[in-house]
């Protein structure tokens, strides 16, 4: 994943903050103790979500203590200890690096591809590090090469984001008995894969194309496609705020990171990728006052 789930501080309380922050130490900690530390590099805000959001599925109080770490080795920061979200969390990391590497050798040209193939070795090495989850595995493996087919294609990126959104939707819902826990975690899953893979097509049109690489959204995207482009990123964070409403309750501390996440933060990356860093809160706006209807 490519870090595109993130919350948007300024409005965040303190204490969702620090818990927020908590979470992400706690994660790479767990990465580097399953894993290995240079798995720990790659640690994005997307398996942070991954994380808050087992945890809010899940029925086990985090606990929280201070603790060092490596980059900070001077003063102590609050640290989330590891728990099953985190382990789980960081297993899909392992995998989840490792499939973008084989689809960066495959589709990746010249500097770009010769990187893809050093990093090949510690990748693979994560990936054997996850089989735990040798089931889902399978599972991301069939849907990555589902997409790599549509991308080879020419398929739309509509159709490439759906399939993305099942594989997450794979990923969010991995090894969860309850029903009703297991189909809100599907949605949530389908929702954030979706939108992760728009936002990196839109993202990456310039590159890919000074690249000679393939987008799903050709060269270029005028206004009237950046509006499109961005009435659909709205939607899709929009359908998950709804679905993540259905965990979120009082006695459920990560209520507070995953609404901000939803109707804050992604608005605002997604503004920031169509329309560069001066953003403004039209899109926020607009899903609050969604969210209230």
């Amino acid at each position: 994943m490519f870090g595109y789930i993130k919350p948007y501080f300024p409005q965040m309380l303190v204490c969702e903050s620090e818990y927020y922050k908590a979470v992400y130490c706690g994660l790479c900690k767990t990465i580097g103790k399953k894993c290995g530390n240079l798995c720990r590099m790659g640690l994005s805000y997307d398996f942070v979500f991954l994380a808050v959001v087992r945890m809010a599925l899940g029925e086990n109080k985090p606990l929280i203590k201070k603790r060092r770490c490596f980059v900070h080795p001077m003063k102590k920061r609050n640290m989330l200890l590891q728990n099953e979200a985190l382990e789980y969390s960081s297993l899909c990391h392992a995998l989840l690096t490792y499939y973008k590497n084989l689809d960066d050798i495959a589709d990746k040209k010249g500097a770009a591809k010769i990187v893809a193939k050093l990093i090949y070795p510690f990748a693979r090495h994560y990936h054997k590090k996850a089989k735990p989850l040798f089931e889902l595995d399978k599972e991301i493996k069939e849907n990555m090469a589902s997409l790599s087919r549509l991308e080879c294609e020419g398929a739309s990126a509509d159709a490439c984001a759906e399939v993305f959104g099942d594989l997450l939707s794979c990923v969010f819902s991995f090894g969860i008995s309850d029903e009703k826990k297991r189909r809100i975690a599907q949605e949530a899953g389908k929702s954030t894969g979706r939108f992760i893979y728009l936002c990196d097509v839109c993202d990456d049109i310039k590159k890919d194309a000074a690249n000679g690489e393939f987008n799903p959204l050709g060269e270029m995207m005028n206004d009237d496609d950046k509006k499109r482009m961005e009435t659909s990123l709205i939607m899709h964070a929009s359908n998950l705020a709804r679905t993540l409403e259905l965990l979120c309750a009082p006695d459920v501390p990560e209520s507070g990171i995953l609404l901000n996440i939803a109707y804050k933060g992604m608005p605002r990356v997604a503004r920031e990728v169509l329309f560069g860093k001066e953003t403004n809160d039209s899109l926020t706006e607009e899903l609050q006052s969604d969210r209230s209807l």
